[in-house]
């Protein structure tokens, strides 16, 4: 599968590209060798950076950000590879799996909690568990970002897109980048 991925450089650091902040351009990315779990375990890496939580979700000066995935892995050691030499702010990225879903203990101590397409039933029962806690939902299942997720990857012809819900954002109290903002596609909390 040849897929293509059209974002700012400046998401891409790392992977090869260089640009000024703002300019668009095609990644130095080879495309026929890259799958969409790749793509999307690169992405969860490189977005982080443009997301704020709030201080008193950090103990320590030194403590890590927690990328957690819940239920059945879809990445394998992909997230872990994308992760291993990225930093949030001075901080390590910490990759944690919660594979007994909504039985598995402390997800709660995540920033970001990838919730893949196959777990998606569980988003009601998790967004009520987190509520309020600062973590930011990731999903890549349609409907995830208005049935309450923060950013959901998709397809787009043959590219990876994202859409970030900013009801959510506000309700976890995270700050995102208007540069992010304005990559990705809004949408609002579904209306029941």
């Amino acid at each position: 599968m040849s897929l293509t991925l059209f974002l700012p450089a400046f998401l891409l650091v790392g992977a090869g590209a260089s640009a000024a902040p703002g300019e668009i351009r095609e990644p130095v990315i080879d495309q026929d060798e890259v799958t969409e779990v790749t793509l999307k375990a690169v992405l969860i890496g490189k977005l982080v950076s443009y997301v704020d939580w709030p201080k008193e979700r950090f103990e320590g000066r030194k403590d890590p950000l927690i990328v957690g995935v819940f239920g059945k892995d879809p990445f394998g050691e992909l997230l872990d590879e994308a992760c291993k030499k990225q930093v949030y702010k001075g901080r390590k990225i910490e990759i944690r799996r919660f594979p007994k879903g909504l039985e598995s203990e402390g997800f709660e101590a995540c920033h970001v909690l990838f919730i893949p397409a196959r777990e998606v039933e569980h988003l009601p029962a998790v967004a009520k568990r987190l509520g309020g806690k600062s973590v930011m939902l990731v999903g890549d299942s349609t409907g995830f970002a208005i049935k309450g997720g923060a950013l959901n990857f998709y397809r787009k012809d043959k590219n990876i897109a994202f859409e970030i819900n900013p009801d959510a954002v506000k309700r976890e109290k995270l700050k995102m980048s208007a540069d992010l903002l304005k990559l990705a596609r809004i949408v609002r909390d579904e209306k029941e």
